[in-house]
């Protein structure tokens, strides 16, 4: 199973959080994901329930306590904590590192502050806890696709050699679909989109050099290949080895 999901970089609290079977998504299976017009397709239960906790949090920063019942001296260094805080928030959310803006919280509390700056600074730190478990949950996303792909690309690569043993007519497609032209690039070459019944891309094909793509626009095709998952396509890609048209025009066709 190809994942299909990338971590968005969310900044902000949260308290609740639908769960998958919530969103009709029952344990152990995968669902669909949309987030800011992008579609994550393939998302199993545990980390989708991850990624909504996550998009349920994103806004919900909380009222911040009003400084100006406090001393300067201390209104200035909450003031700084602060805009350090924000520094971090600015980052992608796995690497959120909130030790340092818990301590020096932390510390101003160890001085003793009057009950008014006590509370503004427990507030602070209730803030701080909140998104350090917010980067957990998104470092135990990140670990999650990761031995998924790990496993995706033995899977692939066993599935390649026993491939290689058939005669190519004899092996199942890779991808089947709509082949339309994309404005795509790998490596300066110009992608072919497959797309899917429901006007989805299903993914992107590079196919072989000097292979010209234009006679297969329009048709239905299948390809096989060798198949990645690219981050910065978010969708798959097939490096096509043969190619050919299923909707009965014997003039597109080829067999690499």
């Amino acid at each position: 199973m190809e994942e299909q999901v990338g971590v968005p970089a969310l900044a902000g609290i949260g308290q609740s959080a639908p769960r998958p079977a919530e969103a009709g998504i029952p344990s152990g299976q995968v669902g669909n994901l949309s987030y800011k017009g992008k579609r994550f397709r393939a998302v199993p239960s545990l980390v989708l329930g991850l990624i909504l906790e996550l998009l349920a949090a994103q806004g919900s920063t909380g009222a911040p306590s009003d400084l100006a019942s406090l001393p300067p001296a201390i209104a200035t260094e909450v003031g700084q904590i602060e805009s350090a805080h924000r520094a971090i928030l600015r980052g992608r959310v796995a690497g959120w590192r909130l030790g340092p803006i818990r301590q020096r919280y932390e510390a101003m509390l160890r001085r003793g502050l009057d009950p008014t700056a006590a509370t503004i600074v427990h507030e602070r730190l209730d803030e701080v806890a909140r998104h350090a478990e917010m980067a957990e949950s998104a470092r135990t996303i990140e670990a999650l696709l990761q031995q998924s792909r790990v496993r995706d690309e033995k899977m692939a690569s066993q599935r390649r050699r026993l491939l290689d043993a058939e005669r190519p007519s004899e092996r199942p497609y890779t991808e089947q679909g709509l082949a339309q032209p994309s404005s795509k690039r790998y490596r300066g070459q110009k992608l072919v989109a497959l797309i899917g019944p429901r006007g989805e891309t299903l993914t992107y094909l590079s196919l072989p050099d000097g292979l010209d793509p234009k006679p297969f626009f329009g048709h239905r095709v299948g390809v096989r290949g060798s198949l990645h998952y690219r981050e910065d396509l978010l969708n798959r890609l097939i490096f096509v080895r043969d190619i050919e048209t299923l909707d009965q025009d014997p003039r597109v066709q080829s067999d690499r």
